[in-house]
């Protein structure tokens, strides 16, 4: 069992880019230090936080990404061509 509350900061950290890097530094600030460890995960930092650097959290969790927008990670070479993986994800809808 995972913690949803843990599992949601990890999908708005990992959907995120810069505009987040203040509300890391402010969680931070609140206390929040070891999150990994369920002991010391507290998520109302991570909320206050949020609230308090206006951060859309919809923007980054629930909105439908286009697959021609840039993604925070595109700058990073992984040697697969991004053509390729939405020739796949084609492939892949059309079988269903």
């Amino acid at each position: 069992f995972h913690n949803w509350r843990l599992s949601f900061i990890e999908g708005l950290l990992s959907r995120g880019d810069r505009r987040l890097s203040k509300v890391i530094e402010r969680a931070w600030q609140l206390g929040a230090k070891f999150d990994a460890w369920d002991e010391h995960f507290n998520f109302d930092y991570w909320l206050k936080a949020v609230q308090e650097c206006n951060i859309d959290i919809d923007f980054y969790l629930t909105r439908r990404k286009e697959l021609n927008e840039v993604l925070p990670w595109d700058y990073i070479d992984t040697g697969v061509d991004k053509d390729y993986l939405k020739n796949q994800l084609q492939k892949t809808l059309t079988q269903f």
